[in-house]
C-alpha cells in the first residue's frame, strides 16, 4: 500500500509541474460543455412533418383535429390528396400517412366509433 501512494504521488507531482497538460485538462471540459450546448442548447428534440390526407373536408370534427395538430410546435402539417400521398409512399419521399376517412364526422356525431387509417411504407399500409 505505501508503494502505490509513493508511486501516486510522483504522478500528482509531475501532473502538477507540467503546466500545458494541467492547462488542457482543465480546459477540455469547458470548451467541450461550450461545444454541445452550442450544438444542441435552445433547440427542441424533436421537429418534424405530419403527413395527413383529409377526406372528411366539410367535417367540422376533422377540421378540428388538423387544427389541433397545427397548434404544435415540433409539427409541420402537410395537407395532400390521396393519390398524391399514395405517389410519396411509392418513392420513398415519406415514410407515414394518417387518412382521415370521409365518415369521420358523421359517425363522432352518429356517437359511434372512428377509426384513423395510417398508412406506412415498407408494410403494406
Amino acid at each position: 500500500m505505501k508503494i502505490a501512494l509513493i508511486v501516486a504521488l510522483r504522478e500528482v507531482r509531475s501532473y502538477l509541474q507540467d503546466k500545458a497538460d494541467l492547462a488542457f485538462s482543465l480546459l477540455l471540459p469547458i470548451i467541450t460543455f461550450a461545444l454541445i450546448y452550442g450544438a444542441f442548447g435552445g433547440s427542441g428534440l424533436f421537429h418534424g412533418t405530419a403527413y395527413i390526407v383529409n377526406e372528411d373536408t366539410n367535417g367540422t370534427y376533422s377540421q378540428q383535429l388538423v387544427d389541433n395538430i397545427k397548434k404544435q410546435d415540433s409539427l409541420t402539417i402537410q395537407l395532400l390528396s390521396r393519390t398524391d400521398a399514395e405517389n410519396k409512399l411509392n418513392r420513398a419521399d415519406v415514410n407515414i400517412i394518417f387518412i382521415i376517412p370521409s365518415d369521420f364526422s358523421s359517425k363522432l356525431n352518429a356517437g359511434q366509433p372512428v377509426e384513423l387509417m395510417v398508412m406506412q411504407r415498407g408494410n403494406g399500409g
